[in-house]
């Protein structure tokens, strides 16, 4: 069964402690993480001691004191996302991390209304629902699963419509790792080098594979 994809997207989250306000376009290009061409021409909406954000055409970045988020929706761009990031805490080394997560999100254009409706009433049955609400639908589900590699942490789908794209159905994929305590930036980067390119398949056939089998059910 073929599917039509409207939108993929994927995002780097690391929690820890950040200066968010070294994370300014202009230190990207003087350590050579970004071309003077785009680093001068970016869109920098704030970057102060608590927060940085700024947007490239293909990247969008965002600093807290305890959250860095590296995000595109260019899948053209998944690679250069993770040199980034890689490049990035490679040089900031000594940064302390507790948690991480490589994320990809897959847009589906279902097309027509009752192949979009099938998949909610497949992954979030209604009969119960039924008899207490009127004409119940599912906005939002998400599933946890356990990780079957050797680290800590846990699998996040969410499966949802997207309500400004008509009979479009977006599935999240959240690899989401615990990391020791006293880690730092340096061994996030080998765990992005070595499992980033898995995850991204995983979600992909994770994603298709959900969305194809509610499809084939049933109603």
């Amino acid at each position: 069964m073929e599917l039509k994809k409207t939108g993929d997207s994927a995002s780097i989250v690391l929690v820890g402690s950040f200066n968010p306000q070294i994370f300014h376009p202009v230190w990207f290009r003087q350590v050579g993480l970004l071309p003077a061409t785009e680093a001068d021409n970016a869109e920098v909406e704030v970057v102060s001691p608590d927060v940085a954000i700024f947007r490239l055409k293909w990247l969008r970045l965002e600093v807290f004191r305890g959250r860095f988020i590296a995000h595109t929706t260019d899948a053209s761009q998944f690679g250069p996302l993770r040199d980034l990031v890689m490049g990035t805490f490679s040089l900031l080394e000594h940064t302390p991390i507790t948690m991480m997560g490589l994320n990809r999100g897959i847009q589906f254009d279902l097309q027509i209304e009752d192949k979009w409706h099938q998949v909610g009433h497949t992954l979030a049955p209604k009969e119960i629902w039924r008899h207490y609400l009127k004409e119940p639908g599912m906005q939002s589900l998400s599933i946890q699963a356990q990780r079957e590699d050797d680290y800590q942490g846990a699998i996040n789908v969410t499966v949802r419509p997207v309500m400004s794209k008509r009979y479009v159905v977006e599935v999240v994929t959240n690899n989401h790792y615990e990391l020791d305590q006293g880690t730092l930036a340096a061994d996030a980067v080998d765990i992005i080098e070595s499992c980033w390119e898995s995850a991204l398949d995983f979600a992909l056939a994770l994603s298709e594979g959900v969305i194809r089998e509610a499809l084939a059910s049933k109603p």
